[in-house]
């Protein structure tokens, strides 16, 4: 896994410099009504920035996600503990009741 990664990792180097050194040819991005005209290299990065912001997305949703399970790993944890002490209360209520108690 470490090598796929360390390789993924050099393509992506190759192709940021391929951007920033070859990148000069002007590009027209048509979309609909709006028309970008731009060098590739600033496109390439435009890219960049929204996959970029794709990937923080995705990692807020997981850190949401894992934060709402402890939060209701918390609440039924401290539901059983209620439970049981108000289990354990009853019993004592009940066991003191049945011992009869001189006041004098």
């Amino acid at each position: 896994m470490f090598v796929a990664a360390l390789i993924v990792l050099i393509v992506a180097v190759l192709l940021v410099i391929a951007a920033l050194f070859g990148g000069s040819d002007a590009t027209v991005i048509d979309l609909g009504d709006f028309n970008l005209q731009a060098s590739a290299s600033v496109v390439f990065f435009l890219g960049m920035g929204t996959l970029l912001l794709f990937f923080l997305s995705l990692g807020m949703f997981r850190s949401g996600a894992k934060r709402a399970a402890a939060r209701r790993a918390d609440r039924k944890k401290v539901s059983e503990l209620s439970n049981k002490l108000d289990a354990y209360k009853r019993d004592e209520r009940a066991t003191n009741d049945d011992v009869p108690r001189d006041d004098r």
